[in-house]
């Protein structure tokens, strides 16, 4: 039991004697100051390891909420893309008689009811092909070329062209 070793204080590294209490139990530190000193220690590296964790956590969720803004904003990329080629191929639709409408084309007063027809489908970006009424299609490019929806000057020029061609099929009591 009186046991005696050679030991190194764990704190200050001084060499010194120890006896021990029990057998099963072994004294580390010369001093109840160095005993402090090390439990002082062991506190600031658990506290500083749990900043570090911290600090690793913060950068994680960081990096997670910059990749999700990077995800929306690609998706929101493709998206606008997808709505200016949808666009793109609304404006370049069909014309009644399957023709491609040319933008860069003369624009010249619709004087029969087809041709007017054609105009209807045509700002609509639709075709006239059977499985769209006269009515739907005006009302169609009515909202899609409406100044009040749509201020641009393209705007007022179409929904210029939507009333003339209104006003043809109504001269020629076409329904609409």
């Amino acid at each position: 039991m009186g046991e005696e070793r050679l030991s190194l204080c764990q704190q200050c590294s001084g060499r010194i004697e120890w006896v021990a209490a029990r057998e099963s139990h072994w004294r580390d530190y010369c001093s109840d100051a160095c005993k402090q000193r090390a439990y002082r220690d062991r506190r600031r590296e658990e506290a500083e390891q749990a900043r570090r964790a911290w600090e690793e956590h913060q950068r994680w969720q960081q990096e997670e909420q910059r990749q999700r803004r990077e995800q929306e904003q690609r998706r929101q990329e493709e998206e606008r893309r997808r709505r200016q080629e949808e666009q793109a191929r609304r404006s370049k639709g069909s014309t009644g008689a399957g023709q491609q409408r040319n933008a860069g084309a003369e624009y010249r007063r619709p004087t029969t009811a087809a041709e007017a027809r054609a105009v209807v489908f045509s700002l609509a970006g639709l075709r006239d092909d059977g499985t769209v009424t006269l009515k739907k299609a005006y009302r169609e490019a009515f909202k899609r070329w409406h100044t009040d929806t749509n201020g641009t000057a393209e705007a007022k020029e179409m929904s210029k062209r939507l009333g003339e061609a209104l006003a043809l099929l109504q001269r020629l009591n076409q329904k609409v």
